[in-house]
């Protein structure tokens, strides 16, 4: 009996996984940087939809974009320009900062044309950019596998963040974390 238990058990849960698999994974999350949220919201550098500011859930690239206009002060001048940029899969409302970003030299895309708009964005993606923002260079300061480190070197992170951040799944909070930090 305790063998079909466990399986009805497992079942159940695989079920779960399949048909909700962020809402489960994330679940787990839990959000830390409560302050430096709120700071970021109260300066107008972190908002976030009908939903919430929703700090649990896995943070993407267009989401780190955004942040990082906001970030650098450059969001009217996004929203009021006109940048080509050669990303096919970015959104109608995130073109003006995926633009802008891309004008600036500050994103490359995932390829020639696809910026990867709904792709996880991860710490080491996440410090590229602000790296980048604070005009260290790419292959010359740092490399993309080396950003964390670059992190701590900078100060923005601690030893300890940045050996967590190796192989911690980046959410909403966390960039929060780093934007504040920087």
């Amino acid at each position: 009996m305790t063998g079909r238990v466990l399986a009805i058990l497992m079942g159940v849960m695989l079920l779960t996984i399949t048909l909700f698999p962020g809402d489960v994974v994330l679940a787990a999350v839990s959000v830390q940087y409560t302050k430096e949220a709120t700071f970021l919201q109260s300066c107008g550098l972190f908002k976030g939809r009908d939903t919430g500011i929703e700090r649990e859930k896995q943070a993407t690239r267009v989401q780190g974009a955004v942040m990082l206009v906001r970030l650098i002060g450059k969001e009217n001048e996004a929203l009021n320009g006109k940048y080509v940029m050669p990303f096919t899969d970015v959104p109608t409302w995130a073109v003006p900062y995926v633009g802008y970003l891309y004008h600036q030299g500050l994103t490359q895309g995932l390829s020639t044309t696809r910026f990867g708009t709904n792709e996880r964005l991860s710490s080491k993606d996440f410090m590229t950019f602000m790296l980048r923002v604070l005009e260290y260079k790419d292959n010359v300061d740092f490399t993309w596998s080396t950003s964390l480190t670059k992190g701590v070197e900078t100060g923005m992170l601690t030893i300890k963040e940045g050996t967590v951040y190796q192989t911690k799944s980046f959410v909403r909070d966390d960039m929060v974390h780093f934007a504040y930090r920087a």
